[in-house]
C-alpha cells in the first residue's frame, strides 16, 4: 500500500517493484497507481460500511481522498466527498463502541460528532440534486462523457444518501421510525430507480441493502420491481444482477423481518448474527 501511495503521489526516489517496472512510463506508473488505489481503497470503505469490520489497510484514507491523491468516482462512479463520509461515519461507530466499552459514552459528544459529519453530506447532496447534466432524451444518454458524469452523479447520490441513514443508524440506532431515516428513505429510493432505469443498479448494492432495510411496503415494492426487472431477459437489458445486489437484498429481506418481529437490526448485524460476512460492492 505504502509503495502504491507513494508512486500516486509523485514522491521521488522510490523503489517500484519489479512487477511494475513492465510499465515503463512514469506518467503511466503514476496513472495505474492512482487507479488501483482508489480500487482498493473503495473496497476497504464498502467493505467496512457492509460488514461493519475494518478498516483492513491501515492508511489515512481521509487523508488519501481530501488530498485528490486518487479520484473514486473514476472506479467506483461515487465522488471522494461522498466516499470519506463514509469513512468518518466508520470512524464514529468504532469511536462509539469504544467509549460504550469504556462507559463514558457522551450521547451530547455523539451528538456532535455526527452533526459535523452530517451537514457537509447535506450540502453535498443539495449541490449535486442541482446539477443538471443535459444530453439528448435516450437513456443510456448518447455522449459517453456525458454519461459518466450523468452515471456518476446519480450514484454519488444514492451512497451519499444512504450515508445519512448510516448515520443516523449509528447515532440513534436502526430505528426505522425515526423521523430522520424516515425523511430520507424515499429519495433514497428515488435514487435507486434512477440508477436501474440507467441500467447501473449494479453500481450500488449498499445502498440497496439500507434502502431496502428500512423502506416501507410500497417503498419496498419499488425496489423489488427495480430489482426484478433486471432478471427479466424480456427486458433486453445491458445489466445482470450482480451477486452482491442479490445478497443485498436477502440480508435486507432479513433485517425487515427482524424490525417487524420487534428486535430491530440493521444489515451489519444481520451479517454478525448469520456468521456471514457480505461485501456490498
Amino acid at each position: 500500500m505504502q509503495t502504491l501511495i507513494d508512486i500516486a503521489t509523485s514522491r521521488s526516489n522510490i523503489l517500484v517493484p519489479s512487477n511494475m517496472r513492465l510499465i515503463s512510463s512514469h506518467g503511466l506508473q503514476v496513472s495505474a497507481s492512482k487507479a488501483l488505489l482508489g480500487h482498493i481503497v473503495w473496497l476497504d470503505i464498502l467493505a467496512t460500511a457492509s460488514s461493519g469490520c475494518g478498516p483492513f489497510l491501515g492508511i489515512n484514507t481521509s487523508y488519501l481522498l481530501q488530498s485528490n491523491t486518487m479520484q473514486i468516482h473514476e472506479v467506483s462512479g461515487c465522488q471522494n466527498w461522498a466516499a470519506e463520509a463514509l469513512c468518518e461515519i466508520c470512524s464514529l461507530k468504532d469511536w462509539k463502541a469504544q467509549q460504550e466499552r469504556q462507559l463514558k459514552l457522551s450521547i451530547i459528544e455523539l451528538a456532535a460528532r455526527g452533526g459535523a459529519i452530517l451537514q457537509p453530506l447535506i450540502s453535498g447532496i443539495s449541490q449535486l440534486d442541482s446539477t443538471e447534466i443535459v444530453d439528448g432524451p435516450e437513456t443510456p444518454l448518447r455522449d459517453p462523457s456525458t454519461w459518466n458524469r450523468d452515471a456518476s452523479k446519480h450514484i454519488t447520490l444514492a451512497h451519499a444518501r444512504a450515508a445519512i441513514i448510516f448515520l443516523h443508524v449509528v447515532v440513534s440506532g436502526p430505528n426505522p421510525h425515526l423521523e430522520e431515516i424516515r425523511r430520507t428513505i424515499p429519495f433514497l429510493v428515488s435514487s435507486l430507480k434512477d440508477l436501474a432505469r440507467r441500467r447501473i443498479l449494479r453500481s450500488a448494492p449498499w445502498p440497496l441493502c439500507v434502502a431496502a432495510c428500512f423502506a416501507v411496503e410500497e417503498e419496498r415494492r419499488v425496489l423489488l420491481g427495480s430489482f426484478t426487472k433486471l432478471n427479466d431477459v424480456r427486458n433486453n437489458s445491458e445489466e445482470i444482477p450482480s451477486r452482491a445486489c442479490t445478497e443485498a437484498m436477502v440480508i435486507a429481506e432479513k433485517c425487515y423481518t427482524s424490525m417487524e418481529a420487534g428486535d430491530a437490526l440493521n444489515w451489519m448485524q444481520v451479517m454478525e448474527k448469520l456468521d456471514k460476512r457480505i461485501l456490498l460492492a
